[in-house]
């Protein structure tokens, strides 16, 4: 404060006199130039000769301060100037720059602790493992920590070179998600902004369905991260929608991350090097999303040795293989996982299909495939490669061929879904020197959704010759192919602070749509085949172009070893065409972020923050179906992007690695949202039209507030945590509900999430979870029979029973337990979990309606859609 003064004091005098303060000398070196400079101005000053080299240079300064001319002779970033009333300091400091990696593969470890012990100077490392900061020129060791691993000290010298800490594992196979906790010597400066790791808080496995490990199960585990029973519905942050998630694999955008309808997600844990999630703060260099920022980073592949991995689940089975194709240069990683369900699935389908006389069976299966190659052309630049393709397909077929004295009777009921992920990442990372590391990235991101259902009954009557045939058929497809490239700086100009900017461009081409043909609106030949061709060309015209771009910079500012600071801001522009009308439409908006942390003392913290969010795509589903179809949409000429502010305040306490204690509050308003009207009810279409959801679409806007509270409490042999979160999400849209409020689908008041390990020994643990969540809202309608599970394209308008989403489904809860079994095979690590899930078989509910057929009230019921049972679960790994 007292240097603050002084330079105020400077700047004042020079104002009042007018005056500019010049320096001139020739021929000499820098120590004589300040000696002399000092002088001049009748000022001490203190400095070592070893600071400065002795090369003769000349100098013709003006300046409007004393500090300015002394920059201006020094030239050197790297000194720190400390004037302190007549008296002038310069202090040397030195940048300590480079990567933290595994020491066993040499992965990028992504938010590793690095400081001095001495002036607890420091910070993370970066998406790549980068890292610098700079500290006193007298430092000679640093520290380094990651989750999982050693700590490590290291000696460092004095040449001004990147150096390369490598941390080793203390980690098995299956223990990515049991991590120990980093050291507290000022990480929640370090911290501060940072998404947080979604593996690090969790216990035991992450086994979802059938004791496959999946990654949205720790996302779950969340507070303030909703979802329907069992993971039916996707995932609902702070009260946002299922789009308004931000989920980037390797830096690129996808669209729909699920398996199963959302129980299993397509990232492969034994796959990833890292995943985070953002819900108080965003960075300025992402956008396009509300709700949150789930960024998952594959690994690069283990440049020092062949390693692998075998990985055996009830539903599905893996393998991973890795390793150098240059040692210490180029390495790669290949990952392949297919679930093995089918011939158990297509049996089981043809014996209940036997039942009721009919013929034909049912099939699902889905499959993932991971692959990167990293180049490392030298210390300076990397290059990596990433590639992933994924598919879900289910299928079927109801026959019935009966014959009669009088006739016969044919039925051919056939249902098609299919949906799946393709994307490419190309990037590049340069360091252009200690204090600046550039990224740039060329994504390619395909997401594909069709679905189609075909109903065909052909009744011949013999005596009066007639055939009479009727035809039902619907398609619905949504695809999307989002081409993009960025380009990210991270400048760290001093130990204060990190300054990040940069840019990015895509372009996507949207085709959503839905069909539904009868005998009236189709008179061509009637075989399936024929009609989802000529649906096809209906739907090849169908195509939106749209042109997002992105200018964003943002400053962490320490400005004292309790205050830390976050601004940011971002500017997007967001353009689409109408295929129809050949025009097209412009949006912008500004989207300024900020956090500020105070560390109350070395155990607690309070932050607040203000986020600004913007999104110009849109997902349309109904109210009314418990599986909705979802369709991606852009923004046009009458649906406007959406945008959402919110605030949060927190604060943060915890001791060392027993105990950790999370609290935070938060309130988010959303402007421009979108649904269907009351009376489009998808996929029961009235009219023939691919594009008929510009017509019949409803804006909005909604509100959320809520608080979380996540306790963790660790001993030597149990880990204990407690989450809980409190929330009341609403939503108000034209035309519905008489323009009036009501709760959102996925508004859970309560939701509370317990977990506990007991660890024996270093070979045996024992992992139980309960979860409890208040029931969803839902408008409560009637069909006239029963909707199945996947095929609700077939489902007819009934009548609405409620008002919107004003019947509350029972709440949800099940209990989880699994035992964990680790040991040694010569040269291999093994991993068995055996567990039970829902032990206590309780059917959560999904979804609910009333089935009222007028001819036949015999058949009235209420139905209750029933999520999974009772399940057994196993998961084996081999790594090598």
């Amino acid at each position: 404060m007292r240097t603050f003064f002084t330079l105020l004091l400077t700047f004042a005098c020079c104002i009042c006199f007018g005056q500019k303060i010049y320096f001139s000398k020739n021929n000499t070196t820098i120590e004589d130039a300040l000696l002399t400079f000092a002088e001049r101005q009748n000022l001490n000053i203190l400095f070592k000769s070893d600071y400065f080299g002795k090369e003769m240079l000349d100098y013709d300064i003006q300046a409007n301060s004393i500090k300015d001319v002394i920059d201006k002779i020094i030239n050197n970033p790297l000194i720190k100037i400390r004037i302190n009333r007549n008296q002038i300091e310069l202090i040397r400091l030195r940048r300590i720059y480079g990567y933290i990696i595994d020491d066993e593969t040499a992965e990028p470890l992504i938010y590793a602790h690095v400081f001095d012990p001495l002036t607890k100077k420091g910070t993370s490392s970066n998406e790549y493992g980068f890292f610098s900061f700079t500290t006193d020129y007298t430092v000679k060791e640093i520290h380094a920590s990651y989750l999982g691993h050693e700590k490590k000290k290291l000696i460092i010298n004095d040449r001004n070179e990147a150096i390369t800490i490598r941390l080793i594992n203390k980690s098995f196979v299956e223990e990515i998600i049991v991590r120990q906790g980093t050291n507290k010597i000022d990480e929640h400066y370090y911290r501060l902004g940072k998404e947080n790791n979604i593996l690090q808080n969790q216990l035991g496995s992450l086994h979802a369905v059938g004791g496959e490990p999946d990654l949205y199960q720790a996302v779950l585990k969340e507070s303030g991260v909703t979802s329907g029973p069992d993971g039916f519905g996707g995932l609902h942050v702070r009260g946002g929608s299922n789009d308004q998630n931000l989920i980037l694999y390797d830096g690129v955008p996808v669209y729909n991350a699920g398996h199963a309808l959302g129980l299993v997600s397509i990232f492969n844990p034994h796959a990833i090097n890292n995943a985070n999630i953002s819900k108080d703060f965003f960075s300025s260099s992402e956008g396009g999303r509300l709700s949150s920022i789930i960024d998952v980073r594959m690994k690069e592949g283990n440049k020092e040795k062949i390693s692998g991995l075998i990985s055996l689940s009830t539903i599905a089975s893996q393998f991973i293989i890795e390793g150098p194709i240059l040692k210490n240069k180029t390495a790669f990683m290949l990952s392949m996982r297919r679930s093995h369900i089918d011939p158990l699935f297509k049996q089981r389908s043809r014996d209940e299909k036997a039942k009721v006389f009919l013929t034909g069976e049912s099939n699902y299966y889905f499959y993932d495939i991971n692959a990167k190659i990293h180049h490392e052309f030298s210390r300076k630049d990397q290059v990596y490669l990433s590639y992933y393709k994924g598919r879900d397909r289910y299928q079927n077929q109801d026959i019935l061929d009966e014959d009669y004295i009088d006739g016969y009777t044919f039925l051919n009921n056939e249902f098609k879904v299919a949906w799946g992920n393709q994307f490419t990442s190309l990037r590049w990372n340069h360091l252009f020197s200690d204090q600046v590391f550039a990224k740039l990235n060329l994504t390619q991101s395909i997401f594909e959704y069709r679905s189609n259902n075909y109903y065909y009954l052909e009744d011949f009557y013999s005596e009066s010759n007639e055939l009479i045939q009727d035809i039902y058929a619907t398609d619905f497809s949504n695809k999307i192919k989002d081409l993009g490239a960025r380009i990210d700086f991270d400048y760290f100009p001093n130990d204060t602070h990190k300054i990040i900017f940069g840019s990015s461009l895509s372009r996507k081409t949207i085709t959503p749509g839905a069909i539904s043909i009868n005998q009236e609106t189709y008179s061509g030949e009637l075989e399936s085949d024929v009609i989802f061709e000529y649906i096809d060309e209906e739907f090849e015209a169908l195509n939106y172009q749209s042109l997002e771009w992105g200018i964003y910079g943002q400053d962490k500012w320490r400005l004292s070893s309790r205050l830390s600071f976050i601004f940011g801001i971002r500017w997007n522009l967001f353009q689409t065409s109408d295929p129809e009308s050949a025009t097209s439409h412009s949006y912008q908006a500004l989207q300024p972020r900020a956090m500020i942390s105070y560390s109350l003392s070395e155990k607690a913290r309070i932050f607040s923050a203000y986020n600004r969010m913007y999104q110009g795509l849109h997902i349309l589903n109904t109210n009314d179906i418990g599986f909705p179809n979802e369709l991606w949409v852009p923004s046009s000429q009458n649906i406007k992007p959406s945008s959402a502010d919110q605030w949060s305040l927190g604060v943060r306490y915890e001791t060392s690695n027993t105990f950790k204690l999370d609290c935070s509050i938060y309130y988010k308003r959303m402007n421009g949202l979108t649904n269907f009207g009351d009376e489009a009810f998808v996929p029961s279409l009235t009219e023939y039209s691919p594009d008929f959801w510009t017509e019949t679409v409803a804006l909005g806007k909604g509100k959320s507030l809520g608080i979380e509270l996540q306790n963790k409490i660790k001993t030597d042999r149990t880990t204990l945590r407690i989450n809980y979160s409190y929330s009341k999400t609403q939503r108000k849209f034209d035309f519905i509900n008489d323009n009036q409020w009501y709760d959102y689908s996925f508004d859970q008041n309560h939701v509370i999430d317990l977990g506990y390990q007991l660890r024996l020994n270093k070979a045996f643990s024992i992992t139980t979870q309960w979860q409890f969540a208040s029931g969803l809202a839902q408008t409560l309608v009637s069909s006239p029979w029963k909707i199945q599970v996947l095929d609700n394209l077939s489902y007819q308008e009934g009548e609405l029973l409620s008002d919107i989403n004003d019947y509350r489904l029972p709440s949800y809860h099940r209990l989880n337990i699994s035992l964990n079994f680790s040991w040694r095979w010569g040269n291999f690590k093994n991993g068995l979990s055996l567990g039970v899930q829902n032990i206590y078989n309780n059917q959560n509910v999904y979804y609910a309606y009333e089935v009222i057929d007028e001819d036949f009230p015999e058949f009235n019921e209420s139905i209750e859609q029933k999520a999974l049972p009772i399940l057994p679960s196993l998961n084996y790994v081999l790594k090598f």
